[in-house]
Parts: structure tokens; C-alpha cells; sequence
């Protein structure tokens, strides 16, 4: 009885070890025991099994630890995101450099009711050809990559970049030509004179003109892809776009004015393709605002007149800037009660001043009337061909009348001074690239040398000019010889010339729409290749 009952005990004792919890040391010294012995061994199965289940709580442990440093790393390593007035954030925004002392702002109001200014003259005067918003960074877009296009062109190839490239960003192939072109250099002369005629309250120009001209230097700028994210250029205008904005009253209209209200369209033309271009809620608000009073002045007929006046005469010429506003408030794609409506109705408004010559072949659009010779023909022919109309009989026969106009600086065509077509070449510039082919090319040929041995430049070591890299430039501007429009110093003339250089390959948005164009809506001319680009 003793004897079996030591025996039971013993056993009883072995069988409770097998339950009994090993401490932590006694399972690691039997896991590694496990790992010397054969696979197929239970021992090694046991060791197996014991890293598994030690390994887990570290594992739970180090793996978010691991994801977490290297998020950190890569937001450490990337560019910082730009800013309004600045390349990177941290960088120390400097004043543009200046060629002499910046003027005291003008004495007019700013924004204290309108200012009327004088009137600005644009060339409606002129002889016929046959008679001699609470936003912290207000200008940083969100990524907007260009979305891939194709389409079939009848000419020279206008491509935009991507939207807010400093500098322009890389450009493709067939613009990379105009890199070295004596052109381009030009241009760069004129933005860099332009830096320094900035006036101290972000505006060109003088007086009541300041809307316009700040208006035609920013198309300038924007033009060359130059943004608020631009390098060299960024500050300048950030503070032009910014003069515009704060320039807007509740009614939409801007505070100072010309005497006839050309401000307002041009202002609102550079706001719709800023807005394009660097798509901020400030901006779309800015832009949609002063698309209003355009829109509430246009005539049931289409046209529209000074002021904005609703009256029965439709002037061509300011016709041409409220027309241009229109259509870059469409490409931009801004929600405008009437917006799409407007667009429709310019060119029936344009229609009431068209006229055809004697012998049916040429037309023009006159001043207020029908003219077959007028200069403001550009006019109406490149705002047909903006609005869908490009294959109309109307553009035909005026691009037959352009032919006959010789296109330079020392032109005879409306006036015997330096200069005198300039407002008009500014518009049949357009047309002619629009169009393409053998008009474009022979238009082209004539035009870039002409202006660019017009520009006086003055050389790096009188400009005063330094750019954002600490690197001295020459800057550049022209002058007419007797300013027939408007004197405002070389800003008017210098813009309207810049632009017409920049038109192969301008960013603006307005002339990227019309750089894919349907062959179905051109005539082609004899000679011209299609291409197809996909891009």
C-alpha cells in the first residue's frame, strides 16, 4: 500500500510539470537547444514555434516604427511647396532690382470711388488703309497636370506648360527653337525694363491708365509663363495681380479707370488668364467679378461701347478687349451668369461693322461702321476666329485685305510715323499665326527682325537690372516716335510689340485654345502640311 503510493505520487508529480508555465529564460535556452537538433525532430519544431510566437509582440512593435521614420524622411527630403512671392519657403522675398528710384504713388484715391482718368485714344482715329480674398497664400495652385491633347494643326505649334513652371519651365522641342532667337532675347530685354517701371503700389503706367497698362503688362508676363511661382520674375507679378484685386469694386468695376473704360476689359482679360494659369479661389473670384459688368454691358445686338455703355453704337475697337476678356473667361471655365451667351453674341456683334470691297474679295470691319480698309479689321477677324468662327466668309475676306498691309516698324500702312499700325499689327499678328501656313510664315519673317531692330536696348552696364541669381541684364523697351494712342511712357508700346514677338509660342491660355485647331475649319493653302501632335 506504502509502495504503491510513493509510485502513484512520483507519477503524479511528472504529469503536473508537464502544465506547469516555463519562465521566459527556460523556453529561450530550450529554443535554441531545439535548433541544433535534426528538423523533423520535435525539439526543432518547438523552437520553431517558440521564435514565431517571441518574435511577434517586437514585430507589432517595430514595423509602425520603421513606417512612421520613413514618412518623416521623405517629407524631410522633398521640395517645400512654393509660395506667393517666393521660390521656397524660408527664402527672403527682395524687392526687384530698379533702374532709378521708384516714384511716390500717384495722389489719385486708391479705391476711394472711381478715378476718372484721362481717355485713353486707342487707334479708332486712325485713317483707313486706302486714305493714308482672405486666403493665407493666395496664389499657390493645386497640382493640375495639362491633361494629354491631340489635335491637328495648320501651322506653327503654340504648346502651354505645365501650369506655375518657374521661369517659364522646360518648354518642348519646337519651342526650345525661339531659345536663342533674337526675339526672345528681346522680350527678355522688355520684362526686365518692365521690372523696373513698376510702380510702388504694383501698377504701370500713370493716373487713371494704371488698370489698363498694368492689365497688358501682366498678358506680358503670363505670357512667358511668368507666374507668382516664377523665379525672377514672381514677386513682380505677384504685386501686379494683387494691385488689380485689391482695385475691385463691390459693383465689380475697378477703382481707377480711363476716361472710356478700356481699363476694364483689359484688366479683366489678364485676370481670366492668370486665373487659368494659376487657379486660386482669390482668383476665380477676382476674375468672375469683373466679368459682370461686361456682360451686363453688352448689347442684345452683340457689340458694346465705351464705358459699357448700353447704346446703339458698337465700337470696334473696344469691342476687341471686352471680346478677348469674354473668351478667356470661357477657356478658363469660370461660372459667369451669361458668360456662354456673351461668347456666342460677339460675332453677330462684330458682323454690324463688317463691309466688303468692290471687288468682293476683301472686307474689314470699320471703327463703328462697315469699312473694308479699316486697320480695326484685325479685330474683327481675330475675334471671329476666338469665338468658333474661324472659317467664316468675314475672316476670309479680311485676312485677303491684311495680305495687302506690310507689317514692321517704319510702316506706311495707316500713317507715315513710327509706330502708327502697332495697335492694329498687334491683333493681325494673331490672325495670321491662327490662320498658319504660308501667311503665317511670310507675316512672321518680316515681322520679328523689323521689331527687333526697333527695340533701343540699354546695355548691362547702364540698366541697373540684377536678377534673382545676382546676374546683371540689359533691358530693352520701345517707343513710337509720336505716341498715336496713348502716352504712357513705352509701356503701352513696349507691350503691344512683346506680345505680337511671344505669339509662336505664348502660355496664355486663350492662344493655347486656339493652337488645336479642327482641319475641318480652316481652308488650307497650298503648300501647308498637316501634323498631328499628341502631347
Amino acid at each position: 500500500m506504502d509502495n504503491n503510493t510513493s509510485h502513484d505520487g512520483v507519477g503524479h508529480d511528472q504529469m503536473m510539470k508537464i502544465f506547469e508555465e516555463s519562465t521566459f529564460w527556460q523556453r529561450m535556452r530550450r529554443m535554441l537547444a531545439g535548433f541544433g537538433k535534426p528538423k523533423d525532430s520535435g525539439e526543432y519544431k518547438f523552437a520553431k514555434l517558440q521564435l514565431q510566437r517571441l518574435s511577434a509582440p517586437f514585430l507589432a512593435v517595430a514595423i509602425p516604427v520603421v513606417l512612421l521614420c520613413v514618412l518623416l524622411a521623405v517629407q524631410v527630403t522633398q521640395e517645400p511647396p512654393r509660395v506667393f512671392g517666393s521660390p521656397y519657403v524660408g527664402e527672403p522675398t527682395t524687392a526687384p532690382p530698379i533702374l532709378e528710384p521708384l516714384p511716390e504713388p500717384p495722389k489719385d484715391p486708391f479705391g476711394g470711388g472711381i478715378t476718372e482718368g484721362p481717355i485713353i485714344n486707342f487707334p479708332e482715329s486712325f485713317p483707313s488703309s486706302d486714305s493714308g480674398l482672405g486666403i493665407d497664400n493666395p496664389f499657390v495652385p493645386p497640382e493640375q497636370p495639362l491633361p494629354p491633347t491631340t489635335g491637328t494643326w495648320k501651322g506653327p505649334v503654340t504648346i502651354g506648360g505645365p501650369l506655375g513652371i518657374p521661369d517659364g519651365g522646360p518648354r518642348v522641342d519646337v519651342i526650345n527653337t525661339y531659345t536663342n532667337d533674337p526675339g526672345e532675347i528681346a522680350v527678355m530685354n522688355a520684362l526686365r525694363w518692365f521690372v523696373t517701371k513698376q510702380n510702388a503700389d504694383g501698377s504701370w503706367g500713370e493716373g487713371g491708365n494704371r488698370t489698363a497698362m498694368t492689365g497688358l503688362v501682366l498678358l506680358c508676363f503670363l505670357g512667358h509663363n511668368e507666374t507668382p511661382s516664377s523665379r525672377e520674375f514672381g514677386e513682380v507679378v505677384r504685386r501686379g495681380l494683387m494691385f488689380l484685386v485689391d482695385g475691385i469694386l463691390p459693383d465689380g468695376t475697378f477703382a481707377i479707370k480711363d476716361g472710356h473704360n478700356y481699363s476694364h476689359a483689359i484688366a479683366t482679360y489678364a485676370l481670366c488668364e492668370a486665373y487659368s494659369m494659376v487657379r486660386t479661389p482669390m482668383l476665380q473670384e477676382a476674375a468672375e467679378r469683373t466679368l459682370v459688368p461686361i456682360i451686363a454691358g453688352q448689347h442684345r445686338s452683340g457689340g458694346w461701347d465705351y464705358n459699357l455703355a448700353q447704346t446703339d453704337r458698337a465700337d470696334t475697337s473696344f469691342m476687341g478687349w471686352c471680346a478677348q476678356a469674354v473668351k478667356a473667361g470661357h477657356v478658363a471655365g469660370l461660372d459667369v451668369p451669361g458668360l456662354e451667351k456673351a461668347y456666342d453674341m460677339v460675332a453677330p456683334g462684330m458682323r454690324q461693322n463688317f463691309g466688303l470691297a468692290a471687288d468682293r474679295n476683301r472686307g474689314g470691319f470699320g471703327y463703328v461702321s462697315p469699312d473694308p480698309n479699316h486697320g480695326l479689321t484685325a479685330v474683327g477677324v481675330l475675334c471671329m476666329q476666338l469665338t468658333d468662327n474661324a472659317k467664316a466668309p468675314e475672316v476670309k475676306a479680311g485676312l485677303n485685305t491684311m495680305d495687302t498691309w506690310t507689317v514692321g516698324w517704319d510702316d506706311t500702312n495707316f500713317g507715315t510715323k513710327s509706330g502708327a499700325g502697332q495697335y492694329y499689327f498687334y491683333y493681325a499678328t494673331q490672325c495670321m499665326f491662327n490662320h498658319g501656313g504660308a501667311r503665317w510664315e511670310k507675316w512672321e519673317r518680316r515681322m520679328r527682325p523689323a521689331y527687333t531692330k526697333a527695340q533701343t536696348v540699354v546695355p548691362v552696364t547702364e540698366s541697373g537690372y540684377v536678377d534673382h541669381k545676382k546676374v546683371a541684364h540689359p533691358v530693352g523697351f520701345w517707343v513710337f516716335e509720336v505716341p498715336p494712342h496713348v502716352e504712357t511712357g513705352g509701356i503701352f508700346d513696349t507691350a503691344l510689340i512683346a506680345l505680337q514677338i511671344m505669339v509662336p509660342y505664348r502660355f496664355l491660355p486663350t492662344t493655347r485654345a486656339m493652337g488645336l485647331i479642327d482641319a475641318n475649319v480652316l481652308d488650307v493653302d497650298e503648300g501647308d502640311v498637316k501634323v498631328n501632335i499628341r502631347f
